[in-house]
């Protein structure tokens, strides 16, 4: 092989696996501070903040736990456009563990899992470039069935 052409060749895989067109990372999530995650698809980089907070926990408010960590901020943005995030996609989730995005169809799903046992749990949060389209909580005691479903529109408010 002619010494220029094996050149191109050894750039051509180098910059192949340098920018993957898929690429999924998975993370488990700081019990305090700032988590981020970052996966590349195809031609869209997404990017996720979760900032937690560890809290100490009454025992007569929450039997059971003596502390648990919550999510206090979730950023999302894709291709360097940051979507809005309503404090719902995660105002009730304690103890998060791991984040992880998958790319489906037309769409990305975010997932969070959190806590343990019985009440471990899974979220599945579904966006694509524009918006947040919907929540999706499973509980692990019934992991193939929804306990709850959020579903999101995208209101712009204008002056006339």
């Amino acid at each position: 092989m002619k010494p220029l052409k094996f050149l191109l060749v050894i750039e051509f895989l180098l910059l192949w696996t340098a920018f993957p067109a898929y690429s999924e990372e998975r993370k488990v999530i700081s019990v305090s501070g700032k988590t981020t995650l970052r996966a590349l698809f195809k031609q869209s980089r997404v990017i996720v903040n979760i900032q937690t907070v560890r809290a100490d926990t009454d025992a007569k408010n929450l039997p059971g736990i003596s502390s648990c960590s919550y999510i206090r901020k979730l950023d999302l943005s894709i291709s360097g456009r940051s979507l809005f995030v309503p404090r719902s996609v995660f105002a009730d989730l304690f103890s998060p563990r791991e984040v992880s995005i998958q790319p489906r169809k037309d769409e990305y799903v975010l997932l969070i899992s959190g806590r343990d046992g019985a009440n471990s749990y899974l979220l599945e949060v579904h966006f694509n470039k524009i918006k947040i389209i919907r929540r999706t909580l499973y509980s692990s005691l019934i992991p193939n069935r929804p306990v709850e479903e959020t579903r999101y529109w995208l209101r712009v408010m204008r002056d006339e």
